[in-house]
Parts: C-alpha cells; sequence; structure tokens
C-alpha cells in the first residue's frame, strides 16, 4: 500500500528528480564543467601518487597482477556515485524539511529524489569509465552486466541514504560525522588495493564490509576477473537487507519528522 501511494506521486518525485539535477547543472557558469573536474582531478592525484610515486601494482592472487588506473577508477567511479547519493539522501530532510509542513507528500520523496538525481547524473561517467578503460587496455563482454550492478548498488545506496536521513533529523550533530564515517568506508573498501594485498589477519574484516563484494562485481564487469558467485549472492542479499531495513527505519520514524523539522 505504501508504495502504491509514492507511485501516486511519481510526478512530484520527477519534479523533484529533474530540479536536484538541474541545480547541480545549471546552478552556475561551469556547474557541468566542475561535475567532471571534481573526480577527475581526485583520479590523477590517486594516479599521481599510487601509480607513478609508489609504483603500486595491484596484486590479484592467481590472475596475477593489474595495471592500478584500471583498477583503481574501476572502483573509484562507482564508489563516488554511492558515497554522493548518500551525502546528499542523508541531508535532504534538512535542507528541505520545510516543504513538508506546506504541501501533504511523502517524505520518502526527498531522499528518493537526491538519490535518483546522483544515479542518472553518474550514468555519463560510466561511460566515460568504459571510453578510458577501452583506450587503456580494453573492456571485457562481462560489460554488458554492468546496468544491472547499477541498479543493485542504486538499491544499496537507497537503503542507506533513508536510514540516514532519518537518523540525522533526530541526531543533528551526526551530520559533522558522516564525512568522516564515508571517508573510512571507502579506505576499508578495497579500491586502492586488492585483498591478496592485506595481511591474513585483517581479510575477515574486509570480508565484513558489504561494499567490497560490490566492488569485486565492478572488476568482473569491466575487468574480466573471474566470476564468484559469492559476490552476485551477497551483494543481492545486502542490497535488499539495505534497502528493505532502511525503508522500514525510515517508515517507523516519518511519523515525527514534521514537529522535529
Amino acid at each position: 500500500m505504501k508504495a502504491l501511494k509514492l507511485w501516486q506521486y511519481r510526478g512530484l518525485l520527477w519534479a523533484f528528480v529533474k530540479r536536484d539535477v538541474h541545480e547541480r547543472i545549471a546552478g552556475s557558469v561551469f556547474g557541468p564543467v566542475l561535475l567532471i573536474l571534481q573526480p577527475l582531478s581526485q583520479i590523477l592525484i590517486y594516479v599521481f601518487l599510487f601509480k607513478y610515486v609508489f609504483k603500486v601494482r595491484i596484486r590479484l592472487g592467481n590472475q596475477g597482477s593489474e595495471d592500478f588506473l584500471r583498477f583503481f577508477l574501476v572502483g573509484f567511479v562507482p564508489w563516488s556515485i554511492h558515497a554522493e547519493a548518500i551525502l546528499r539522501a542523508a541531508n535532504s530532510l534538512l535542507a528541505q524539511g520545510h516543504l513538508l509542513k506546506k504541501v501533504l507528500f511523502p517524505p520518502e520523496i526527498l531522499p528518493l529524489s537526491s538519490v535518483c538525481g546522483t544515479y542518472l547524473l553518474g550514468i555519463p561517467a560510466l561511460g566515460c569509465l568504459a571510453l578510458i578503460l577501452a583506450l587503456a587496455g580494453g573492456v571485457s563482454w562481462e560489460a554488458a552486466f554492468s546496468p544491472l550492478i547499477y541498479v543493485l548498488q542504486f538499491f544499496f545506496s537507497l537503503g542507506i541514504s533513508l536510514f540516514f536521513a532519518a537518523v540525522l533529523v533526530y541526531l543533528r550533530d551526526l551530520q559533522l560525522f558522516l564525512g568522516i564515517i564515508m571517508s573510512v568506508w571507502f579506505y576499508a573498501s578495497p579500491i586502492l588495493y586488492s585483498v591478496e594485498m592485506l595481511p591474513e589477519k585483517l581479510r575477515l574484516l574486509l570480508w565484513l564490509n558489504p561494499y567490497t563484494y560490490m566492488v569485486h562485481l565492478w572488476q568482473t564487469a569491466f575487468l574480466g576477473h573471474q566470476l564468484v558467485w559469492l559476490n552476485v549472492v551477497v551483494s543481492v542479499a545486502a542490497a535488499l537487507f539495505f534497502f528493505l531495513g532502511g525503508w522500514w527505519f525510515f517508515n517507523r520514524c516519518k511519523e515525527g519528522f514534521t514537529d522535529v523539522l
């Protein structure tokens, strides 16, 4: 019933999504350029440090080694979309919550529109990723499955976004630590390094990170790494768990939003 009610507001949801996208690419003269330059500058810094200064080669166990640039980009681009969606959606109620007192609509539309807008803008980034990989050594045929992984990651991000959006309404101080949480999560994911490069005693902690399995799916799709079905099963289970859990938690908390915001 709640999903049906939300479907009735699909026009309003689309209006919020278009506004979110418009604000990010048309808010200034350099808006569209900054969307490309910001992640590109981060990529160049990481590549310079780890490829040309530290001369890192990624060790992949039985699969030998992989060029750092290709390995890094395959993890970094999807992560950037995932992290930005969470950060923007988590603050959506605090930034736009006043609208809930003026117009009657489901509050989950606000974080949902932020996640949808971020993932729409992320589609060209994935296209650029495929182009860079093609120029830097080729793309495997498994890349055809990347849209399915993208949808899977969308629901994973949405569930976490709904959780943080609801929590931040009542615990606003958490907003100061959310960026730190995402930074720690980034370095706790095998994006700058492979699992095989860690000591045995630390690998278990890495496998407890649900995004580790998502990264491996991206590596399978774009780099042609061997498909491990455990990564598929855990990624699907994690996406369902966090999406349903985040949706349930958000609906448990939303009754008091208008009193607090």
